[in-house]
């Protein structure tokens, strides 16, 4: 999977030299991984994931950078020592107090101006390539890749080449991810025709954000049976609820007989049972999500595949509380049917002996 993600999402060295020229995008953003040894001053250095990516890279991928800022067109053109760190490297070099620091990359200082505000996601759109990898550690210029002879990570090799850093960038090696924007038809039909007209360059395939992210969707894992597992757990317990709520309704017969006689429609009925189901499944959802959270701290800590966290976003909160509270309410709705049928009272009170 990877061999071919790279194949197809990322260029050679040379193919990006022509497509960069081209004038037309509003902005571009090239960017490849490399391992580099990274250290603050005076501790040890250690092997880190950098990315060297050009100053467009953040804004176009959204990638907020907080405190601080990204570096900027300016500082990269001049050639500065700047660097962005990633949230997990800042903390574990200088913990809350990064930006403004020195930190030495293979040796040579460089400015830290920013932080990234959160961890990358799992599959990041930039480079989908290191999907299940560890993430980005830190940002440097683009030109920088060149200055210290970084050689790239997971390289698709395709010929041989010579041994100098050089040798390499005129190479057809395979490890340059490549992105550009074009916000106007006008201006997707302008590169395109820039891409028809290169000559021994062909294969391209132009396509917008959505088609690129259908063409490379999240693969299948694991976590598919244990939503599927999860699933038969929830069908069994709302089986189980529909058993309960019944049993307590007949329970409650003489009750609903006398609403009844008192002028309760089987509509209100319905709905006065859907409600208490409702006012009891709302609580049990937004428990059933708070306990996670200490077992999902604990798998952060003890599973080391990747150090991207696991994490409840917007749309896991979103689902985590919706499907058990709908499961609750369609387990009320037998229940409720059954005792919306129930006729008025006629008579109530005790014989007499």
């Amino acid at each position: 999977m990877t061999n071919a993600w790279v194949r197809r999402t990322r260029i050679t060295p040379p193919e990006h030299a022509v497509l960069s020229r081209s004038g037309i995008p509003t902005r571009q953003a090239a960017s490849y991984r490399s391992v580099l040894l990274v250290a603050a001053e005076g501790g040890a250095p250690e092997d880190f994931e950098a990315r060297f990516a050009g100053a467009d890279f953040f804004s176009m991928f959204r990638r907020e950078v907080r405190p601080g800022r990204p570096y900027t067109r300016e500082e990269e053109a001049r050639g500065e020592a700047v660097v962005v760190l990633g949230r997990r490297l800042a903390a574990r070099l200088f913990g809350e107090r990064a930006v403004g620091r020195v930190v030495l990359v293979e040796g040579r200082p460089f400015t830290v101006v920013g932080v990234a505000a959160r961890d990358q996601p799992y599959r990041a759109d930039w480079d989908v390539a290191t999907m299940s990898m560890p993430q980005d550690a830190l940002y440097l210029p683009w030109g920088w890749g060149q200055r210290l002879l970084a050689r790239p990570e997971n390289p698709l090799y395709q010929a041989p080449f010579g041994p100098d850093f050089d040798d390499l960038l005129r190479s057809d090696t395979v490890f340059i991810s490549y992105w550009v924007e074009l916000p106007t038809t006008e201006a997707r039909e302008a590169y395109r025709r820039y891409l028809q007209s290169l000559p021994g360059i062909d294969g391209f395939a132009l396509r917008s954000f959505e088609e690129w992210k259908a063409a490379f969707p999240v693969p299948p894992s694991p976590v598919s049976f244990f939503t599927l597992l999860s699933a038969f757990v929830l069908l069994g317990g709302a089986f189980n609820s529909t058993r309960l709520l019944l049993a307590k309704g007949l329970a409650r017969r003489e009750e609903l007989e006398i609403h009844r006689a008192l002028g309760a429609t089987r509509r209100s009925l319905f709905f006065g049972q859907m409600l208490e189901m409702a006012f009891v499944s709302l609580p049990a959802a937004l428990a059933a999500v708070a306990l996670a959270l200490p077992y999902i701290a604990l798998y952060n800590h003890l599973v080391a595949d990747t150090d991207i966290p696991v994490s409840i976003v917007p749309i896991t909160f979103a689902l985590g509380v919706a499907v058990p509270f709908l499961a609750g309410l369609l387990s009320a709705v037998y229940p409720a049917w059954r005792l919306a049928q129930i006729r008025p009272s006629v008579q109530h009170g005790r014989r007499r002996a």
